[in-house]
């Protein structure tokens, strides 16, 4: 059994004398033996006795009149996303907390790990632990997430209109996410675990499983932050975690026992501009997952992005990808790892003589 949407989650029943009816009102209620409300749809249009609840064969409960849904509990998700419905998220709601995972396997009460975005200007989906990032799917390219792993499957299913960038008439912005599945009969949704973890699952028929096709974090490199501040992080290497190019460990002693937390720090800074015959150049990275806090600029193609960085003193690094455009940092490079397949290319800024005559290797020597 798959438990998809619990209603009183944080009230529970202390026996087995629940009622769920239909109010007055038109609200679908759960209340206890004392007829003490644990719980209401609290539908903002109230309409009448006549409604009418039905649990539809996708999961999803939803409460009409007539032939008009009023309300259902897919625009109210607990921990787990269904095919074919509808999420709008604004600066009205809290963006941290579209999913919420349980407490624990066998309680549904809110956990320490919540599914939702953050508020810059390139939209991603973000794992939080507490207030805390854990994980990051990369900005949303508007076919799929840039830093996931795979790509024909998982986030890919999941389709962003471009309203996330439309101003409402109120000034705020506005995202609506769609995730569609192709077969009906697979029972296909996204849970988030009371670990932390977001899978995409599947019914399997034959076995009379569910199977997972899709899942993250899945290695320690998805983990947010694993390398530091200019750290990378590669899950086919030992140690996982190396300086990008031109940088070295902030605390070498640290770094040698596995505590990468600090990250790295330049060996030599950057020119900006030709002083001594020197200039700064750009490193080619690729298969990369781009580092958090990207500053976007539209309109431009990849030799205007790589101008547009090159011009500002402050700029460490940028990335192009036709369906975002121009992406460069300024202020650090945060969480980035090599993925395979999948990852976007990465031109990290470094001081000429860092570069040498022939492209270097990715990673500090």
């Amino acid at each position: 059994m798959e438990v998809i949407w619990v209603a009183n989650r944080n009230n529970p029943l202390t026996d087995s004398s629940g009622v769920l009816k239909i109010s007055d009102d038109g609200n679908l209620q759960v209340s206890n033996a004392k007829n003490r409300i644990l719980w209401s749809s609290n539908n903002s249009n109230p309409t009448t006795r006549f409604a009418v609840a039905q649990l539809q064969n996708s999961g999803n409960l939803v409460l009409q009149l007539n032939s008009t849904v009023i309300w259902q509990s897919a625009q109210h998700p607990t921990d787990s996303f269904l095919p074919n419905t509808r999420l709008t998220i604004s600066n009205d709601t809290d963006l941290r907390h579209v999913l919420q995972s349980w407490k624990s396997p066998s309680d549904p009460s809110n956990g320490r790990f919540s599914v939702g975005t953050d508020y810059s200007s390139l939209f991603q989906i973000i794992i939080f632990e507490g207030d805390y990032p854990h994980w990051r799917s990369g900005p949303w390219n508007g076919n799929i997430f840039i830093g996931t792993r795979y790509h024909n499957t998982g986030f890919g299913n999941i389709f962003v209109n471009s309203g996330s960038f439309t101003q409402e008439v109120d000034g705020e912005g506005v995202t609506s996410l769609v995730f569609t599945g192709a077969n009906e009969s697979l029972l296909l949704h996204y849970e988030l675990s009371y670990e932390g973890i977001i899978a995409q699952k599947w019914w399997d028929d034959g076995s009379k499983k569910w199977g997972i096709t899709w899942k993250a974090p899945e290695t320690e490199c998805d983990i947010y932050g694993t390398c530091g501040e200019f750290g990378i992080c590669n899950p086919e290497t030992s140690p996982l975690c190396s300086c990008l190019k031109g940088f070295e460990p902030k605390n070498k002693e640290e770094w040698k026992r596995g505590n990468w937390t600090n990250g790295c720090v330049r060996k030599k800074q950057l020119q900006c501009g030709v002083q001594g015959g020197e200039e700064d150049g750009f490193l080619q990275l690729q298969k990369m997952k781009v580092p958090d806090n990207a500053e976007w600029t539209m309109g431009l193609n990849i030799d205007e992005c790589r101008s547009k960085c090159f011009s500002s003193c402050s700029c460490l690094a940028y990335a192009y990808d036709t369906g975002i455009a121009c992406m460069t940092w300024s202020r650090s490079l945060f969480d980035i790892a090599v993925l395979d397949p999948g990852g976007a290319d990465l031109y990290l800024r470094l001081a000429q003589s860092e570069l040498g005559k022939s492209l270097p290797d990715i990673l500090s020597e």
